[in-house]
């Protein structure tokens, strides 16, 4: 992380992080009811005053020194400043662990790293991250859903694509948590505790255990009309990417193809940045 991450960046992004928070969250709440979370660059802590708001959870918020902590929207003694760029070490596990649109901040070879650490740290883990094109402050590693899944599948973490209908629709909630937001869990955690008939009343769309595996990229309509509306030209952003576009939609197939398939194989490193 870097003086990107400024006062000035979460200035404009903590509001509708904070809205868009406190409308996943109660869902959340709903499904999970931690008593523990764990919130992996959590940046001024707009997600963890939701769960706050929600019950009497215990939140703690990790994250680079960069943040402000005169900005949290929690008590200062619950966030610990982390290198994220490196194996995060905390002593103890939670109930849930949510890192949303973080990873794509971090380099590419940081991945499957990143993905062991959430695991370490809960049997349950929200997890969202940038699209390739998305664009944001500081990307550095957009990839797909389904290679974030296979990391997790990696770890033993199955996922349950159970929030994304309900959210689908939202206006309140940034297009971004929409398109992104997944749900992983420990398969071992799925046979011992309540969470099997939590999640078969959750929102249709999931993957059910032991269902085949499904598609995971879904693309947002307002993403994807703010990215071709972005200029006038919409001709001159297609020749922007024509070039590598053959390359990234292979690399696309073969990540689904794997996905689909069921095998546990390490997924490829994307061939592009950004």
């Amino acid at each position: 992380m870097d003086n990107r991450y400024d006062r000035d960046f979460y200035r404009a992004q903590q509001d509708g992080s904070r809205r868009s928070a406190a409308r996943v969250v109660r869902l959340l709440h709903q499904l999970l009811k931690p008593r523990s979370v764990v919130d992996v660059g959590c940046g001024v802590g707009t997600w963890l005053a939701a769960f706050l708001e929600q019950g009497d959870a215990e939140v703690v918020g990790l994250d680079g020194p960069h943040v402000d902590t005169g900005m949290l929207h929690v008590p200062a003694a619950c966030f610990r400043a982390v290198d994220l760029a490196v194996p995060i070490t905390v002593d103890r596990r939670f109930d849930l662990a949510v890192s949303v649109e973080v990873v794509e901040h971090l380099p590419a070879g940081r991945g499957p790293g990143f993905v062991a650490d959430l695991c370490r740290l809960a049997p349950v883990v929200v997890f969202a991250a940038a699209l390739p094109y998305q664009g944001g402050t500081g990307h550095v590693h957009e990839n797909w859903p389904e290679y974030w899944a296979q990391l997790f599948r990696r770890q033993g973490y199955g996922v349950h694509d159970v929030l994304r209908s309900s959210l689908w629709l939202d206006v309140e909630i940034e297009w971004w948590y929409r398109q992104n937001l997944l749900l992983f869990i420990d398969d071992a955690a799925w046979d011992d505790s309540a969470l099997a008939p939590l999640l078969a009343s959750a929102p249709a769309g999931g993957c059910l255990r032991g269902a085949a595996p499904q598609p995971l990229t879904r693309i947002h309509p307002v993403g994807w009309l703010g990215w071709h509306l972005a200029e006038p030209g919409a001709v001159v952003e297609a020749d922007r990417v024509a070039g590598p576009r053959g390359e990234e939609l292979r690399y696309f197939n073969h990540l689904s193809e794997l996905w689909l398939s069921g095998r546990n194989d390490e997924p490829p490193p994307r061939p592009l940045s950004g």
